[in-house]
């Protein structure tokens, strides 16, 4: 058996001695319980280019996962008030920015004057 064949078919590998216990399907363990949250449609077709190179017995969990019609991820409320916020933050130093720019051109401007005005006197 060589482990770097890429031929060579995936094996279940029992981790206790004891056959007797019930097996547990580590599978069941990742499906969401009910429905589950729907995932964004783009993150959906790259899952399902991909579903080839999942082993056969993990490939109905990817299956049953499902489009959540969004071509992007909103995310949750939370999230979006994440995003709503980070968008007024920039506004504001947006704001901020062009009123020390305004600033700046009219210290800028005094000086000239006062520039001038100091060679008028000389």
């Amino acid at each position: 058996m060589d482990s770097t064949n890429t031929n060579e078919p995936w094996k279940v590998v029992h981790l206790s001695d004891d056959e007797t216990k019930p097996q547990i399907d580590l599978l069941s363990l990742l499906k969401p319980v009910g429905n589950g949250k729907p995932i964004d449609s783009k993150k959906l077709a790259d899952l399902q280019k991909l579903l080839c190179f999942v082993p056969s017995s993990y490939q109905s969990y990817y299956m049953s996962l499902t489009d959540s019609g969004n071509k992007e991820d909103t995310g949750s409320g939370a999230n979006r008030n994440k995003q709503q916020k980070k968008k007024e933050q920039s506004a504001e130093l947006q704001k901020k920015t062009r009123n020390a720019l305004k600033r700046t051109a009219n210290e800028v401007r005094t000086t000239d004057v006062k520039q001038k005005r100091q060679k008028r006197a000389d």
